[in-house]
């Protein structure tokens, strides 16, 4: 979908190896990509995924790091997203990130998008405000450059 003109950018999408600090304590520790394949990589599985999703993988991921060759201890797969979530964050509600230098641009972007009109409502533009520093934040805590 195109975003319109007044639309405005607040920051893109990253992908990053997340695991739950149950999962990691006693094991080997994780400190590279090739650590990886003692664990179970969960991902959806390939009915959900489509063309426009491929982006979405652990073999993505794997590729763009230089680690095509790797195959984990198993893999995982769930039907939809919010059950892989769900999957990590049983143990106690956690998940910590595991290689953050090591994390991948997507191709997708959150965006703030007002009614021709809204600006004119001191409640919205300050909600917008708020936002926009909101997303600044995120961007200079990800590493994004400001665009």
């Amino acid at each position: 979908a195109q975003v319109g003109a007044d639309a405005i950018r607040l920051f893109g999408e990253q992908l990053t190896p997340v695991a739950s600090p149950w999962l990691l304590k006693g094991g080997k520790p994780l400190r590279r990509g090739e650590d990886l394949a003692q664990f179970a990589l969960v991902e959806a599985g390939d009915s959900h995924r489509t063309q426009n999703l491929e982006w979405l993988t652990w073999r993505r991921w794997l590729d763009s790091h230089g680690f095509a060759k790797l195959e984990p201890k198993r893999w995982l797969y769930f039907n939809y997203a919010s059950q892989i979530a769900q999957a990590a964050l049983m143990a106690n509600g956690d998940l910590v990130e595991i290689l953050p230098n090591m994390r991948l641009d997507t191709p997708m972007a959150y965006w703030l998008i007002g009614g021709p009109r809204s600006g004119q409502r001191p409640e919205i533009q300050a909600f917008c405000d708020w936002l926009q520093a909101q997303a600044h934040l995120t961007r200079l805590a990800t590493g994004e450059s400001e665009k």
